[in-house]
């Protein structure tokens, strides 16, 4: 059987080890078998306090893959931009399917900054109070088919960086804030990326974005940052109306203690940390009247 390494480092590990290599002698053997009871019971007792203690944690998922994808939808009306999104995500070995539909429109105020406002139909997605308690354990409450309503409103302003090489680098900013009516959460997303665009006789040909986003809560979690992850990007222009987009993201994820385990005298507040690997892929459509 292997020991675990924490176990190794335990002062009842290194008297048993000290008793195997310096034995008692022969006019001693009760006490010999004496220690080696006493220190074997009081390992099992440590190994099912830990056990019993982290019960109340979430487990980490059985996979650091997931994967995500979406139809999107853009319309060019004036300075209008009217926006429909389908998107799907994967995790957790496939427990956990996250779906949504995003209708709204951005407005271009200046040539160099848009504002938007948006409604969002989801469901499966998962909180940190999803985390319920099942008899004298816990699980994940299944959200696969609860629908949230979400809002929230968009800035993002742009700008060109003529003095990077190609000269066709751009800078954008995104800022959203979100609500959502089904927990009254609120919470701000921040965006900062670059983005080449590789363009051939004034025609874009494909888009290389890198970009970093941050999920902050304002009225939940126990977590300043709930959520960040840097993804990578590559958009290549099928036709002009039509475009084929994927990603690559690393996603770090801080559940802090639910309702339920708060509820519990029995345990204590957690905060647990996830890093799941995203593979994302897209396709984006352009319409004009």
């Amino acid at each position: 059987m292997t020991i675990p390494t924490w176990m190794q480092r335990t002062p009842i590990f290194w008297i048993l080890t000290m008793i195997k290599q310096r034995p008692l002698t022969k006019r001693r053997p009760f006490l010999k078998r004496q220690v080696v009871c006493a220190a074997v019971g009081a390992l099992m007792l440590m190994t099912a306090g830990v056990a019993a203690a982290s019960v109340h944690v979430p487990p980490s998922p059985g996979s650091s893959l997931g994967f995500e994808s979406h139809l999107r939808g853009f319309w060019h009306i004036n300075n209008w931009n009217p926006l429909l999104s389908l998107g799907f995500r994967a995790e957790d070995d496939l427990d956990q399917l996250y779906k949504s539909l995003t209708l709204g429109s951005y407005y271009r105020l200046h040539p160099n900054l848009k504002v938007g406002a948006f409604y969002r139909l989801q469901q499966g997605a998962r909180h940190d109070d999803d985390w319920v308690a099942s008899g004298s354990s816990f699980t994940w409450e299944d959200s696969t088919w609860r629908t949230e309503h979400v809002f929230y409103g968009d800035i993002s302003p742009r700008f060109l960086l003529p003095w990077m090489p190609g000269r066709d680098w751009v800078f954008l900013l995104k800022a959203r804030y979100f609500y959502s009516t089904y927990n009254q959460h609120q919470w701000f997303q921040v965006r900062p990326g670059l983005t080449y665009f590789w363009i051939v006789d004034r025609k874009p040909v494909l888009n290389v974005s890198l970009q970093y986003e941050w999920y902050l809560p304002l009225n939940f979690s126990e977590s300043t940052i709930y959520a960040h992850w840097p993804y990578f990007t590559v958009l290549y222009h099928l036709t002009p109306e039509i475009g084929i987009d994927a990603s690559l993201g690393y996603r770090t994820l801080n559940w802090s203690t639910s309702e339920d385990v708060s509820d519990d005298p029995d345990h204590g507040d957690y905060s647990k940390r996830v890093r799941t690997w995203m593979i994302g892929l897209g396709a984006v459509f352009r319409f004009s009247p």
